[in-house]
């Protein structure tokens, strides 16, 4: 059992700061957890695959790899709680990461945007009729939306000969009197 602090700071649009303080004993569960996750994809010599001791698989890690899986491991345990009391129905990009460690105690924060919570308070939200927009297309409209998209996707080029039933020609006429 992890017994990491947690702060939530609601902020306006619908998103979250999460500040985490991960004491010394919290951060050790966090790495025996990390290394063990860690260990299942490093070979060491003299040990099966996945099955050399922890201590070995620290020393053959590079330490900000277990230091970013450590965090990893962290923010995931948080968010998943925030999400089991029911509170948030998150949507999943954490922002604005930070890190910090003081003396022997670990700061994480960051934060992440939930959707919205609604509240009902027209009981009779069932029975009210939405008036839906005129969608109708007239044929002026159509044409002019044709004819943009020829002008925005057509492609021009020089021939010697016109093919009048595959072609769209432009022309340029000057009248002189």
């Amino acid at each position: 059992m992890y017994i990491m602090e947690k702060n939530i700071v609601k902020w306006a649009q619908s998103n979250l700061e999460i500040k985490l303080t991960i004491t010394t004993e919290d951060y050790k569960k966090f790495e025996e957890k990390a290394l063990r996750e860690l260990g299942k994809d490093i070979n060491i010599p003299g040990y099966r695959p996945g099955k050399a001791p922890l201590d070995e698989v620290k020393k053959n890690i590079n330490p900000q790899y277990l230091e970013g899986a450590i965090y990893e491991i962290s923010i995931n345990k948080s968010l998943r709680d925030l999400i089991s009391e029911n509170k948030y129905q998150l949507i999943w990009q954490i922002y604005d990461l930070n890190t910090e460690k003081k003396g022997d105690i670990l700061y994480i924060s960051f934060k992440i945007d939930y959707y919205p919570q609604v509240e009902v308070k027209n009981e009779n939200y069932n029975v009210v009729e939405p008036t839906l927009p005129n969608f109708e297309l007239t044929e002026e409209e159509l044409n002019n939306a044709i004819d943009g998209l020829k002008q925005q996707f057509a492609e021009y080029k020089d021939v010697d000969t016109i093919n009048i039933e595959k072609s769209y020609v432009k022309l340029d006429l000057e009248y002189l009197d």
